[in-house]
């Protein structure tokens, strides 16, 4: 059981996390997948005090996508929807994050998730 104090404090941390604040220690470009794993992170240890959790499906795919890098976020908002499954909006992230590492190589991944 997780004190609910403990759920504050990830809620906290939920609101202010942004996909580049992974940046400062896994370079500029970190994969999106790395960056899906911290928002399910989230999404599955937000628990209230009944046990449920704090943050629902949709919030999630909204953080994830709002949350990208803007060279990501911009090409993947304009091919996804929030009734997607949540795996294949990170899956056209990814692939958004690949087709910019193409085009501009200052933006390839710098490391592996």
């Amino acid at each position: 059981m997780v004190p609910f104090t403990a759920g504050l404090e990830l809620w906290k941390e939920w609101e202010e996390y942004r996909h580049d604040k992974l940046t400062t220690k896994h370079g500029p470009n970190l994969p999106v997948n790395q960056h899906s794993l911290e928002c399910l992170k989230y999404y599955n240890s937000c628990i209230d005090p009944k046990g449920e959790k704090m943050i629902n499906l949709h919030a999630l795919k909204v953080k994830f996508v709002t949350t990208l890098l803007e060279h990501i976020r911009k090409p993947t908002r304009m091919l996804i929807d929030y009734i997607m499954d949540y795996e294949k909006i990170v899956e056209t992230a990814e692939r958004m994050q690949a087709k910019n590492c193409k085009n501009d190589p200052a933006r390839a991944i710098t490391e592996r998730g």
